[in-house]
């Protein structure tokens, strides 16, 4: 929430403190573990969620997403069996959950790569966490007003 008034942060100030928060560690070691804190936080989902039809395509590791139209918001439940995709789907949740769908369609979805959490990344885990966006921001279009 914006200091002082009851209006919902944006898609974009929540990536930019995300984006702050990374960049004021200096240590890759302690970025990491930072990231895994987040994967902690992250609610696993039931096992009857983790369905072939939740399943994100073109990811290294097995990721399901429980996208959900609430009320011209965007409802996002994630989990992997990774944990550092874990903590970048927490980090996820909290950018777009609640969000109107519509922004969610239109955001770009680039703190990932602005917290240089994909430097670490193989070619491979950049292109799933790539596919997990365009995951996000699809259901959204498709579901926007």
């Amino acid at each position: 929430m914006n200091e002082g008034t009851n209006e919902p942060r944006s898609i974009e100030e929540r990536q930019d403190d995300i984006v702050a928060d990374f960049l004021s560690i200096d240590d890759p070691l302690s970025q990491y573990e930072y990231l895994l804190e987040f994967a902690a936080a992250l609610p696993a989902l039931d096992e009857a969620q983790k369905t072939d039809e939740n399943l994100v395509e073109g990811c290294q590791s097995q990721v399901w997403l429980v996208l959900e139209d609430r009320g011209g918001r965007l409802g996002l439940q994630a989990d992997s069996d990774t944990l550092i995709v874990r903590g970048v789907l927490q980090l996820l949740v909290q950018v777009v959950d609640g969000q109107p769908l519509e922004d969610v369609a239109q955001a770009t979805i680039d703190f990932p790569a602005r917290a240089d959490l994909m430097a670490t990344f193989n070619d491979a885990r950049r292109k799933g966490v790539g596919s997990i966006i365009a995951t996000i921001k699809a259901f959204a279009a498709a579901h926007a007003a």
